[in-house]
This record gives C-alpha cells, sequence and structure tokens, in this order.
C-alpha cells in the first residue's frame, strides 16, 4: 500500500460530495490500494507560478512519487468528455467549456519550471484519467497524445501503467526525499492562507480590474445613467472605486453611496481623499435631518419615524450634493424606490448616474418583493450586464450553480479550482449543536494553519435569534462583533478581537479569504433563502465551510444530487 499525503481527504467532513470529487477520491484510494509502499500518491496540491510577472494559480489533482523519485502528475475529469480536432473538452455547469489538453500542458510546465526552480532533477509524466468514459483508439490528435490517456476500461490497470512509465531508473532514495519534500511544502504552502489567499487577492484584483479599467474610459453625458447588472465577484466596487479615482483625476466630482456601513468604511478607508464624498444612505439622510433641525443632539435610532423623517428631509436638502458631477449608486438593489427618489429629488437635474447592483442579491427585507426601481426610474439608462465571477473559487462556483442560487448561472473566471463547501451538520433538536460544529470547523481551520484575522464568520440568522453572536470568544478567539449600539455620530461599536463575526446582511458587499456560514437553518428551501445563500458564499476568496441543520442539509443533499 503506498503512502498517502494527505493522509486524510480534506472533503471527508462533506456530508454531500460532488460527483466530481468522488471519483477523484476513488482514483486516490485506488492507487494507494495497488501500489507498493515505496510509492507515494499526493493529491489535491493547489500551486502558484510567476511567469514573467504574471500569477500563474493551478492544483494537480494527483501526483504519484516513483522510488526512483520520479513523478506522474493526474489530470481527472470526471463525467462526459467532448472530443474536438484540438483534443478533449470539458463542460461545466455555468462556466462554459474548457480545453483540457491546454489545461495539462500549463500544469506540466509548470511542474517542470517549479522543480527546477528547487534545483531538482526529476522526469516528470502525466495522464489524462477520464474515468466515466470510453476513448477511441484513433482519438490521438497533435494536442493530446492517446497513449497518456486513461478511460474507464484502463483505470483498473493504472497501478500499473504509473509503474511502466516511471520504471527506467534505479531506485534513488535521495531523489524521492527531495522530491517529497517539496510536495509537502508545496501542500502545506497551499493550506497555509496568508500568502497564498493573498496571492488569491492580488489576482482576482488583476482580473477585476481588466471590466474596471474598460468601463471608467466612458464619459457619460449631462443628466445620464449607466446601469451595471454584474454578479457577486464580478469586481463592481473595484470599478467605483477606480471611477472615482478616474473622476479625480479628470477634475470633476463624484459622490458614492451605498446601504451598508461596512462597505462604505472600507472604500473610505482605500480612498482617504474622497472621504467626504463617500457614504451611506442611512447617514446622508441622518446628517440632512440634523440640518433641518439644526442639532446635533442623539436621535432616536430605535423609532422607525426617525429615519422617515431623515428620508423626507433628504429630499429637500441641497446642501449635501452641492459640486457633484454624478453619483454612484453601489449595491443600488438595496435601495428602496422612495429612497432613489428622495435622491433624485436632492440633486442637481444635470447630475449623471452610476448605478451598480445585482438583482440577485436583493436579500435586506426592505426589498424582498419590490419591483427593480431603476426599470422604472431610469428607462433611458445605458445598461450594461455581467455574469463573470473573478473572485470565488471554480469549485465553489460549480456548487452555487448546483444549487441553483441565482436565475442565471454565474461564470467562473478564477484560475485557482479550489474546493467546494465544507458542510458541517448538526442535529436540529440540540440548540447549543451550532455553537459546538462551528467551533469544530474553525478548530481544524486554525490547526491548518488559517488565521483568525483571515476568516469571517457569518450568521445565517439575525442578530436577534444568533447565539453565535452573543459569544466573546470562538474556537479560543477574541471575537469583533457590533455590539448593537451607537455613537453620537450614528457609528456603529465594536468589540475588539482578531475573528470578525456578523450576519449576511452586515457583511454583504465584502469578503475574506475564509468564510464560515453557521446557524444555516430554514423552514422552506425559498428564492430569500437561496439568495441568502448566494450572498453568504459569494464572499469568500477561497475556502469556504456551512455549519448547517439536519433538515436544511437535506434540501441542498438533494439540490446536489438532482443536478448530478
Amino acid at each position: 500500500m503506498a503512502q498517502r499525503h494527505p493522509s486524510a481527504w480534506p472533503l471527508d467532513q462533506m456530508s454531500c460530495l460532488l460527483p466530481g470529487q468522488q471519483r477523484e477520491l476513488d482514483v486516490v484510494e485506488a492507487l494507494v490500494h495497488d501500489l507498493p509502499e515505496d510509492w507515494q500518491v499526493f493529491h489535491g496540491i493547489p500551486w502558484q507560478n510567476d511567469v514573467n510577472g504574471f500569477l500563474q494559480l493551478g492544483e494537480w489533482d494527483v501526483v504519484v512519487v516513483s522510488p526512483a523519485g520520479h513523478l506522474a502528475f493526474l489530470e481527472i475529469k470526471a463525467g462526459e468528455i467532448d472530443w474536438t480536432p484540438k483534443g478533449p473538452v470539458k463542460r461545466y455547469a455555468g462556466t462554459g467549456r474548457k480545453n483540457i489538453s491546454s489545461q495539462c500542458r500549463l500544469q506540466h510546465q509548470a511542474m517542470i519550471q517549479k522543480l527546477r526552480k528547487a534545483g531538482i532533477d526529476a522526469y516528470v509524466a502525466h495522464a489524462l484519467v477520464l474515468p466515466d468514459v470510453s476513448v477511441p483508439a484513433n482519438a490521438e490528435t497533435a494536442h493530446y497524445p492517446r497513449s497518456r490517456i486513461v478511460d474507464a476500461a484502463a483505470v483498473p490497470y493504472l497501478g500499473t501503467l504509473l509503474g511502466e512509465w516511471l520504471r527506467s531508473t534505479p531506485i534513488d532514495p535521495q531523489r524521492v526525499a527531495k522530491v517529497s519534500a517539496f510536495l509537502r511544502d508545496e501542500l502545506r504552502l497551499a493550506i497555509d492562507p496568508r500568502a497564498f489567499a493573498g496571492a488569491l487577492r492580488s489576482t482576482t484584483i488583476a482580473l477585476q480590474a481588466g471590466l474596471a479599467s474598460t468601463l471608467t474610459r466612458l464619459e457619460l453625458p449631462a443628466a445620464s445613467a449607466l446601469c451595471i447588472q454584474a454578479v457577486a465577484g464580478s469586481g463592481k466596487t473595484l470599478l467605483a472605486r477606480q471611477w472615482l479615482e478616474q473622476a479625480r483625476r479628470r477634475g470633476t466630482r463624484w459622490g458614492y453611496m451605498c446601504f451598508n456601513r461596512m462597505l462604505a468604511d472600507a472604500l473610505r478607508a482605500s480612498i482617504p481623499e474622497a472621504e467626504a464624498d463617500i457614504a451611506t444612505f442611512h447617514e446622508r439622510a441622518i446628517s440632512a435631518l440634523r440640518r433641518q433641525r439644526k442639532t446635533t443632539e442623539h436621535l432616536d435610532f430605535t423609532d422607525s419615524r426617525t429615519f422617515d423623517a431623515a428620508v423626507a428631509a433628504l429630499a429637500q436638502d441641497r446642501d449635501w450634493a452641492q459640486g457633484l458631477d454624478g453619483l454612484i449608486l453601489d449595491e443600488a438593489a438595496d435601495l428602496k424606490p422612495e429612497w432613489f427618489a428622495a435622491l433624485r429629488r436632492s440633486v442637481s437635474p444635470d447630475t449623471r448616474w452610476l448605478v451598480l447592483f445585482d438583482a440577485d442579491q436583493r436579500v435586506h427585507p426592505h426589498t424582498l418583493g419590490t419591483a427593480p426601481w431603476w426599470e422604472t426610474e431610469l428607462p433611458q439608462a445605458i445598461r450594461f450586464s455581467a455574469r463573470e465571477n473573478f473572485r470565488s473559487p471554480r469549485a465553489l462556483v460549480e456548487t452555487l450553480n448546483l444549487l441553483e442560487l441565482t436565475g442565471e448561472p454565474l461564470l467562473a473566471r478564477h484560475p485557482f479550482a479550489g474546493e467546494p463547501p465544507e458542510f458541517e451538520v448538526y442535529p436540529d433538536a440540540d440548540p447549543a449543536a451550532p455553537l459546538r460544529a462551528t467551533e469544530t470547523v474553525l478548530e481544524r481551520w486554525f490547526a491548518e494553519g488559517i488565521a483568525p484575522q483571515d476568516v469571517a464568520v457569518l450568521s445565517f440568522q439575525g442578530r436577534r435569534h444568533s447565539a453565535i453572536l452573543a459569544q466573546d470568544t470562538l474556537a479560543g478567539c477574541r471575537v469583533r462583533r457590533f455590539t448593537g449600539r451607537f455613537d453620537a455620530q450614528g457609528a456603529p461599536c465594536w468589540s475588539e478581537g482578531e475573528l470578525l463575526v456578523d450576519t449576511v446582511l452586515r457583511f454583504k458587499g465584502l469578503s475574506a479569504p475564509a468564510v464560515l456560514l453557521t446557524e444555516t437553518d430554514w423552514a422552506q428551501f425559498d428564492e430569500s433563502v437561496r439568495r441568502r445563500l448566494y450572498v453568504a458564499l459569494t464572499r469568500a476568496e477561497w475556502r469556504a465551510a456551512v455549519v448547517l441543520s439536519e433538515r436544511a442539509e437535506r434540501d441542498v443533499k438533494a439540490q446536489l444530487e438532482k443536478e448530478s
């Protein structure tokens, strides 16, 4: 029996394995069983490579090391494959077609380059494993050799084939040690998020910047509007930031407005020179109410009539918009129609509008069941749509599409395959179970080297119904959470801690390397639940986990099995 690295399958805590992961697990277990003990089988190794200043990301499904210290990496593709003149092509739900030949060449080149940089002289073989299809003998093309394709008929003999491919040199313990240390280091780095997650975020920003740099070249005429419907992870807020910066370079002044305070605070921190022009709708409305009443005294924010009065005051206030050439509305689907109407009355008729939204992210209670106001209020607007998600790993996007969380499938555009979300199920009848399950996942992540500062723990429930949000510590870490109080200026007060804990709704518009969605429970798997899951899981840049009840797990499992 061969040695296996890591010793446990990373997804063994999941109650619902996707078909691709299950087939990969089958191949790994067969190889471990069939190969002798002096062979080693590595699996699930994400890699990164710097090529001419550009970061490449990928993942080696399986890497086998012979007693001679030579390697074979296996690219495993479950399900049906299309055979084209350019070689095998794999179709993915919502992500289009992928040329497998090109992917394998990239994987092969990356392995050779990284071994060379490490000073290791080893032969690198590669094979495409298609466990669910039969490949004709004449399927050879100039782009991919038939001799390196292992189809369903040959999979039972994969161990024997590897022995033939890698048997040409004698046993070399020293080279085996070097290669094994190299792969273990790659595996270790891949699950140490401080560096790896930073690289992922840099790559995401670089990908999103392409769309942003194109759109910021537009010059809108007076009184015009540009409405952009773009999915989570497409780069809407990055576009807003670059639009503000480009406007300043042109000598024009734009304002920015959104619904979530945390999103506005993050943007203010990134563009301090534009801080005065960045605010939430609530902030602008409350400021207008204070000016109207000529008071700086504390307002009663628990009284709903206070905010109604603030909206009315904003509609009559002209001070805040003096000198604005345009206004960006980010996460515009969070706004009510009457709020936009108040804004429109308070700005100049020549004001330009950049409206950024995702209709599938209408999750706040005040937006549920409302008609899209931008269609009736801005009928003459220029419209642009984007389905590309650049932020989430492709396996995570595939899971979102399988769960049908959006009206149309997302297009996965991140170069990193990653993993589907982990699922940790807790019993319905135990009120303390969600907390225990949450700490179980956190402890597992921390043991793998994930830093608390790179994790966002999000409750599927609101603050009033969340036990997690009442905790001062989780898995031994101090919790940073909204206390429920506001200062005299209306800014939220936070506890001090290294582990962020919040609700899905409050974290909307932001992201983190690792996102743990907890207290996930519902009575019915309806549209509002799907939207909230969509918002929550697309916050993750690298890892995602869902702590969910037994009844919620049944719905998730049924949906995944239906699509498979």
